[in-house]
């Protein structure tokens, strides 16, 4: 139930009700192949979101609408916000869903009915601020305290790397397709500039085997950087020696492969 203010198109009114409903597939995974319809308790038209939406909306005369001008309308949508957060903590006891909800958040590039833009804005404002992420430690942290991160970094840098370095999480591993929502919430990926950062701590680094080491050059020989922070790889001590000593390429005189044989 959600309490809303007297207007004159529901004179009387003092509580209507508001109904997300979210599809999932056999597997209980969110089911988010096609958009969804909103409801004036019949069906109206599809809203553009993965989700469906029941409200006590005024249409117009064939309902094939919303009526956009009244303000009993606008009013609705301005609860939609809360509602969706409640439905985030439902989804956060799911063994799946809290997985997998993301999927069904409305992305700022979809092609949702303009006038459900007041309630996507204002839930992300919310987000922001709103426990909303799992982590690799099984913490639901704020998208500010959370970094994306392919595989291959993973194997390269822990989550206790992460919250020693920058007080920040890897989004938990079980967490998939993170293109879209990601960038919406403002979950930062782990930049080769964050990689940089590690690699200048020569302590840290001193730790590290040779396996690990190996990892990392096959890691940076499949990416892509741009000249300078290739300029800047050069001149940090990443290069093991025979002698365990790190050596940068730029500062050496010469680096060898050791002779095997004759």
């Amino acid at each position: 139930m959600t309490r809303c203010p007297y207007l004159k198109k529901r004179k009387g009114v003092e509580k209507t009700k508001i109904i997300f409903a979210f599809p999932v597939d056999e597997n209980g995974l969110p089911k988010v192949t096609q958009v969804q319809k909103f409801f004036a308790f019949l069906p109206v038209k599809q809203s553009g979101f993965k989700f469906a939406i029941q409200a006590d909306f005024l249409t117009i005369s064939n309902r094939e609408d919303i009526d956009k001008a009244k303000e009993w309308n606008k009013e609705l949508i301005k609860y939609f916000s809360d509602l969706f957060l409640k439905a985030i903590d439902v989804f956060k006891e799911d063994v799946i869903l809290k997985f997998s909800y993301y999927n069904y958040l409305p992305l700022k590039k979809d092609n949702f009915d303009i006038f459900f833009t007041p309630f996507v804005n204002d839930l992300y404002q919310k987000l922001r601020i709103f426990d909303c992420v799992l982590t690799e430690s099984g913490t639901w942290v704020t998208p500010d305290k959370a970094i994306d991160a392919d595989p291959e970094i993973r194997e390269l840098i822990t989550n206790e790397d992460v919250i020693k370095k920058f007080n920040k999480e890897f989004l938990h591993p079980n967490i998939k397709n993170t293109s879209g929502w990601r960038s919406d919430l403002g979950i930062e990926s782990f930049s080769p500039s964050k990689l940089e950062i590690f690699l200048s701590d020569e302590e840290w680094l001193n730790q590290k085997s040779d396996e690990w080491l190996k990892k990392l050059y096959l890691y940076l020989q499949s990416i892509r950087l741009t000249d300078s922070q290739n300029q800047r790889l050069q001149n940090l001590p990443i290069i093991r020696l025979d002698n365990d000593n790190l050596i940068s390429v730029k500062k050496s005189k010469a680096i060898f492969f050791p002779l095997y044989g004759e």
